[in-house]
């Protein structure tokens, strides 16, 4: 008997065992590992998600970096074909620009000597004459041909006879023309004047040439008056019409021996003609500027050498002045002018 207790007590006890193994046993497993090893776990999904979202970050910047990438060179590709619009716009301005300048010829400039002494016939002359140049005398201060110290009139003849021409000019500086007395006076003493040139030399002068500063709108209505043109030194001055008179003024441009070619010849290019004015004084103890006239013949010479300005005389300078399609042209000129810089100053930008 009690060896069936026994046997039925062993079966009861691996039936118990055998029911909690098959029931209970992941709780039981669970209470077996340590507390820390849930840490372990928790650290690992933790990493696997980091991981996980280091791989999405890195994903999300190789994009990012991507359409940066395309961006530049969407806007790269952008930028060069502005760049070709650009230069193709500017190679249309400048054979325009080209086509204006071939219509309107080149800028007709002519030479004007400040001074009437004998150092015009004895040292100029022959030097203008050898490199086939004429110029127009100025006579100033009442100067006449045969006078101390100023051209004889058998010279000047000689000197007119191959092209040479004369103006007038004065000192005007000390007169005040805001009175109707004061401007017949000055009036009076240029009649007198040319006159007086006209007796000596057999021509009458028509132009004025004021000193450098020395211009003022009273002025014009008794050089108007008495048939003259003027030559000033501003361009502003020039095209000033004032209400009394419609004064035709050239522009003249001081020369010297400090005169840089290149710069003189940017510079006229902006005028629709123009006058070079000199004083030529051979190197001496008693000349304070000395320009000789060597000197003056090889700035000539190398201007010259550009095909944009002919050296003329100041009677065909005067008819270049009243040309009214070759002023229009020159208008156009300075608008491609200006529209071309501003091509080119894009260009520069986009290029930097």
């Amino acid at each position: 008997m009690n060896r069936f207790l026994k046997i039925g007590a062993c079966l009861l006890a691996f039936l118990l065992f055998a029911y909690l193994m098959l029931v209970d046993y992941p709780q039981f497993a669970a209470s077996l590992v340590p507390d820390d090893s849930s840490t372990v776990v928790e650290e690992l999904d933790t990493a696997d998600s980091s991981a996980d979202s280091s791989v999405e970050e890195f994903e999300a910047e190789s994009e990012e970096d991507s359409s940066v990438e395309d961006s530049s060179a969407e806007e790269a590709a952008a930028e060069a074909e502005e760049l070709a619009a650009l230069e193709a716009q500017a190679e249309t301005l400048e054979q325009e620009l080209a086509e204006l300048r071939e219509q309107c010829g080149p800028i007709p400039v002519a030479l004007f000597i400040n001074q009437s002494s004998d150092v015009v016939y004895d040292e100029l002359y022959a030097a203008m004459t050898a490199a086939e140049y004429t110029g127009t005398i100025v006579f100033r201060d009442g100067a006449l041909t045969g006078n101390y110290q100023v051209i004889e009139t058998s010279e000047f003849k000689t000197m007119n006879g191959e092209g040479w021409e004369y103006a007038i000019g004065g000192d005007s500086t000390d007169i005040d023309l805001t009175g109707d007395i004061t401007a017949q006076a000055w009036q009076t003493s240029l009649e007198t004047y040319m006159k007086n040139l006209r007796t000596r030399t057999g021509i009458t002068p028509t132009l004025y040439v004021f000193q450098e500063g020395e211009y003022q709108a009273d002025y014009d209505a008794v050089l108007e008056e008495l048939g003259y043109t003027a030559l000033v030194y501003s361009p502003e001055d020039a095209a000033a019409d004032t209400a009394d008179s419609a004064l035709t003024k050239l522009v003249g441009i001081n020369v010297s021996a400090e005169t840089d070619a290149a710069a003189l010849l940017e510079e006229l290019q902006s005028y629709p003609c123009a006058v070079l004015v000199a004083e030529v004084d051979e190197a001496s103890s008693t000349a304070e500027n000395p320009f000789p006239s060597a000197d003056y013949v090889a700035l000539l010479q190398e201007l010259q050498t550009d095909s944009s300005l002919t050296i003329t005389t100041g009677t065909e300078i005067l008819e270049s002045a009243g040309d009214s399609d070759r002023l229009a042209l020159l208008e156009q000129i300075q608008e491609k002018e200006a529209e071309l810089e501003q091509v080119e100053s894009q260009i520069q930008a986009l290029m930097q």
